[in-house]
């Protein structure tokens, strides 16, 4: 999908002073595919790719990441295709570690779901997408989805639904 583009064509257009990149990415064919199209990307806005680190999926400890990239200290650090436990999970790490450089996330992660995993605070300088069906004035397919989903669970309780946004 065209999501991770149009999130770098923003970041690139917001972020002018961001020179270096390093990816985070899951160990599988979906983190080595957003890996390239991230280092592409990058090089396409005049950004360096410092390293990528691919780490197993299933992750849960990510302090050897975190201590790289604070060594290393990019200006951001992207990631995707983990899913937002695994995203979550990478950001309180680095958070932890001392990281203050910008975390990219180039597909929506719903807050309420970084929530169940850190502190709020720890998610600030975090820049990822924002799923259709938040938004204030959503198209009406993605109105007429969360009314649906409201009407069968009694709430929108920001669930993780994976490719909402296409």
């Amino acid at each position: 999908h065209t999501q991770s583009a149009v999130l770098w064509g923003w970041f690139a257009e917001n972020h002018p002073n961001v020179k270096t990149v390093m990816n985070v990415y899951p160990d599988n064919r979906i983190g080595h595919g957003q890996n390239e199209k991230a280092r592409k990307l990058a090089e396409m806005y005049g950004m360096k790719n410092l390293d990528t680190i691919f780490y197993p999926p299933g992750t849960k400890d990510y302090s050897a990441i975190a201590t790289k990239v604070k060594r290393l200290n990019p200006d951001v650090v992207v990631t995707s295709g983990g899913g937002p436990i695994e995203a979550a999970l990478l950001f309180k790490t680095l958070y932890q570690a001392g990281y203050k450089g910008i975390r990219f996330m180039t597909v929506s992660i719903p807050l309420g779901q970084i929530a169940k995993i850190m502190p709020l605070n720890m998610a600030e300088g975090l820049i990822t997408g924002m799923n259709v069906v938040d938004l204030e004035s959503p198209p009406p397919g993605a109105k007429e989805f969360k009314e649906a989903y409201i009407a069968k669970y009694g709430s929108w309780n920001e669930p993780e639904i994976l490719y909402v946004n296409g």
